[in-house]
């Protein structure tokens, strides 16, 4: 509860955000709405920031039909008013789906949030040396 209520003091302008769902909570509860919580504070706070959704616990996902049906609701959620979600094109989806335990998906995320940062200007930008020795 401590951290829904001062969340926002860690979110910059500058930023990428990950935003991370259990799949299967989602198939199973429909639980919409944690996502659109992160999302609608992301989007509040750094407006242009991108955002990598991924998905957790690929390997207990049953089919691709699940896959595809989570693709469905994350589509959704986003619409157009989240352009700055960084799109799956490997898998063609809306998110990213990856297992810890056997590291499925794990290699394609690395590389979006490479090329993300990568792209991002204020990667960089100059940074005082002030900054550096905090």
């Amino acid at each position: 509860a401590v951290f829904y209520a001062m969340h926002h003091v860690f979110l910059t302008t500058t930023g990428v955000y990950i935003v991370v769902f259990d799949m299967r909570k989602m198939l199973k509860e429909k639980n919409e709405e944690y996502l659109m919580f992160w999302l609608q504070s992301i989007k509040l706070h750094a407006p242009e920031a991108p955002i990598i959704i991924v998905g957790t616990n690929l390997m207990d996902i049953e089919s691709e039909e699940d896959v595809r049906e989570l693709n469905k609701v994350v589509e959704r959620l986003v619409g157009a008013k989240y352009p700055q979600i960084v799109k799956n094109f490997v898998d063609k989806l809306s998110f990213f789906p990856i297992d810890n335990k056997i590291s499925d998906g794990i290699k394609l995320l690395r590389t979006a949030l490479e090329q993300v940062i990568r792209n991002d200007k204020h990667a960089i930008e100059p940074v005082s040396i002030k900054w550096i020795l905090l």
